[in-house]
């Protein structure tokens, strides 16, 4: 099977919904940017790919995923085709299978969280360069 692993940014809250027989979905789509050059310049050119999560994954990130939430998403990716209302066909790539998602941390936060480790560390030496044991 073909497995991709994509991180990117949701594009908007994350929505619910409930099948007929009561099974909740929860539907969201994030933006993927490739940096490309354009006119001696780099710009980022996003690829918005769906996701969509079943049963308890979605109701375990329903609450979480938020505008802007970076994720790291790992599943099978598709192009499903469509029919807009003015009759044109249109494509759009999604996750199938049973993704798996994870959040990613606000920058600020991982790089805040070593001082607090290394202070618990009792291997940790301060900056200071080890002593040779003296056996």
């Amino acid at each position: 099977m073909n497995y991709t692993t994509l991180v990117g940014n949701l594009a908007a809250d994350a929505e619910m919904r409930y099948l007929a027989d009561g099974k909740p979905v929860l539907e969201f789509r994030f933006a993927v940017n490739e940096p490309k050059r354009k006119d001696g310049a780099q710009e980022d050119a996003p690829t918005y790919w769906r996701v969509s999560l079943w049963r308890e994954d979605a109701e375990a990130y329903a609450d979480l995923l938020r505008k802007g939430t970076r994720v790291v998403v790992v599943g099978r990716p598709r192009v499903r085709e469509f029919e807009r209302s003015d009759g044109s066909k249109g494509m759009s790539p999604e996750i199938t299978g049973f993704p798996v998602v994870g959040i990613v941390p606000p920058r600020e936060r991982v790089q805040s969280a070593p001082s607090s480790a290394a202070a618990e560390d009792p291997w940790a030496t301060a900056g200071q360069p080890a002593e040779e044991p003296g056996w």
